[in-house]
């Protein structure tokens, strides 16, 4: 609710997900069952830590839904773990660190992506993902739906079948698209945090969920950027072939007029030549 994030303070990283459940409000549970929230499970990344010290870690969440995606502030005192386990969710999830660093693994990567305050994550909340915030930590995160993507890109690939894809986990949220996401991002949570925001409109919702979505799908690299790209040059290619025939089309036709007005300036002769 805009104007309202619901903020929950945890103690134990063990409880975060049933806490954070527990005070999802009416519209966030539309979003998701309680199992898919439930299947995030933080833990201490340091659980010998953790024995030794548990006051000493401390998690705050402030979140709330916006149209079918889920926005949350995340502060650890301490380094925590979230593994995704079964089912897992039909979402992305778009991570930007403000302080600290992050590292995920996920299933077929083979060397950890790591996230600060210059390098953006986005992964699918696939069955085995693992993501990790240092100690003195502050991220942005942002839950987009699945279907939605999916719907999107089918649309981008002209109605061709997309049955999975999968973005590059890495990404520059200083320059490029990475930043223009990033500043959607601090957009969206400046507007959260104001009960008078136009985003509680639905329509205006739903505007901005399509706007992120095609950035997220023209501006990060994915399993499927290689088809768009192509898809761009034979759409350049066919606008300047176009353009060509046009021309030429004209050049034709501003012929045949010169060649129509000297025929008419003609001097008409008489049949003895004179």
């Amino acid at each position: 609710m805009f104007g309202n994030l619901t903020t929950v303070e945890v103690a134990d990283p063990y409880r975060a997900s049933r806490l954070i459940w527990e005070n999802l409000s009416l519209q966030g549970r539309a979003l998701l069952n309680e199992r898919e929230a439930c299947s995030r499970q933080y833990e201490a990344f340091d659980w010998r830590r953790f024995r030794a010290e548990p006051e000493s870690f401390r998690s705050k969440f402030s979140f709330a839904p916006i149209g079918a995606m889920r926005a949350s502030r995340v502060a650890h005192t301490r380094a925590t773990r979230v593994t995704i386990r079964a089912p897992g969710l039909d979402a992305y999830c778009v991570c930007l660190m403000e302080r600290g660093t992050s590292e995920l693994v996920r299933p077929g990567l083979h060397e950890p992506a790591v996230g600060d305050a210059e390098t953006g994550i986005i992964f699918a909340g696939e069955l085995g993902s693992r993501f990790a915030a240092s100690d003195d930590s502050l991220r942005l995160v942002l839950w987009v739906s699945g279907k939605l993507l999916h719907e999107r890109l089918q649309v981008l690939l002209d109605g061709r079948e997309v049955k999975s894809f999968a973005f590059r986990p890495a990404f520059d949220q200083m320059r490029g698209p990475g930043a223009t996401i990033r500043r959607m991002l601090d957009f969206l949570f400046v507007e959260l945090e104001r009960s008078d925001s136009l985003l509680a409109n639905e329509i205006a919702t739903r505007t901005f969920e399509d706007n992120l979505a095609l950035c997220l799908l023209l501006g990060l690299p994915h399993s499927h950027t290689e088809r768009l790209h192509q898809k761009k040059l034979r759409r350049t290619r066919a606008c300047s072939q176009g353009r060509a025939i046009h021309a030429r089309q004209c050049r034709r036709a501003a012929d045949d007029r010169r060649h129509c007005a000297g025929c008419g300036m003609q001097r008409p002769r008489s049949a003895d030549g004179v």
